[in-house]
């Protein structure tokens, strides 16, 4: 699959755009940036102005708050296909959090003014943005209550129960990120996250390998969330 193909195939799956006119949708094609990156490689920092809205095209980002003592907090891991940056671009201030590359991974740069010219051109990206920043408000106060009235065998199993989504044929799939990114976003201690998934494990409700967890028992999973 050629470049162009690739980015259109890529943008014409994003919620965002679904609903584009072909024409909104081919000057996306021709006029966005493929930024490829390096583990830990950062896309903006913490504090800077975001000028674009982004989709991961392959890989993982992560979007963190760096406290001044330099702990980090992961806010969301951002894995293909989705996208992230939109609140951020319409605030037009410093951004709370930076966004930095987990593994190897591409991203989509599309820059504020293709956004708002296409948003002069169609109703729909104007629904498709303010649902998907609406779907970012909602996650984030999902977060928030699991942090501040969840504890740490509640977080990990509603962690797991989330991966697992709504199939219920699905019983395993691979971390989506290293141990302690996925701990810091439970707002756990890397320690305190291997030690509920061993507790979990030595009850026979999941099984874990490398990076591979697969349920055994989905039903006392989710009493355990």
């Amino acid at each position: 699959m050629n470049d162009l193909r690739r980015i259109h195939h890529h943008l014409s799956g994003l919620p965002l755009f679904t609903e584009l006119p072909p024409k909104i949708l081919e000057m996306f094609v021709r006029r966005v940036r493929v930024i490829a990156l390096s583990r830990n490689e950062i896309v903006f920092h913490q504090g800077q102005p975001v000028h674009s809205l982004y989709s991961v095209l392959s890989g993982q980002i992560k979007l963190v708050v760096t406290a001044p003592t330099g702990a980090e907090k992961v806010v969301e891991i951002v894995g293909p296909d989705r996208s992230f940056g939109e609140a951020l671009m319409f605030l037009e201030r410093p951004s709370p959090v930076s966004a930095q590359a987990v593994v190897k991974t591409e991203v989509v740069e599309i820059s504020s003014d293709l956004i708002f010219s296409a948003m002069d051109e169609s109703k729909a990206i104007c629904r498709a943005l303010l649902g998907g920043m609406s779907y970012r408000l909602h996650h984030l106060v999902a977060d928030l209550e699991s942090c501040c009235l969840q504890n740490s065998t509640e977080r990990v199993a509603r962690f797991i129960c989330e991966e697992l989504g709504d199939d219920p044929r699905r019983v395993s799939f691979t971390f989506p990120a290293n141990k302690n990114v996925i701990a810091s976003q439970l707002n756990l201690a890397p320690e305190s996250f291997s030690r509920v998934l061993h507790q979990l494990s030595e009850k026979k409700i999941i099984e874990v390998h490398g990076r591979e967890l697969t349920v055994l028992d989905r039903k006392r999973l989710v009493e355990e969330s």
